[in-house]
């Protein structure tokens, strides 16, 4: 299995890159959470606003479905796991 550590760029430019990849653990920073919830509302650039948007609400609905659990399970054997602020 793969780990990759993803930073808001990424998301901000494809939001399903995350949920397409396989045999892969997903780090998501609790700070990088932070700054793609803030760019939902991106003037400057709405397709980064639109990715922003999607992402956040595909990952409330996992962790909602999954019992808000810190690791979560994604499609094609991966693992998405949010990294909480030290």
């Amino acid at each position: 299995m793969k780990n990759i550590l993803m930073d808001t760029n990424i998301i901000l430019n494809d939001f399903t890159i995350p949920f397409r990849l396989r045999d892969t653990h997903v780090y998501f920073p609790q700070i990088v959470i932070h700054e793609i919830d803030r760019k939902k509302k991106f003037t400057e650039n709405r397709s980064a606003a639109y990715n922003a948007r999607a992402f956040c609400r595909k990952l409330r609905a996992l962790m909602i479905e999954q019992g808000r659990a810190t690791t979560l399970d994604l499609p094609g054997n991966s693992k998405l796991t949010l990294i909480p602020y030290d």
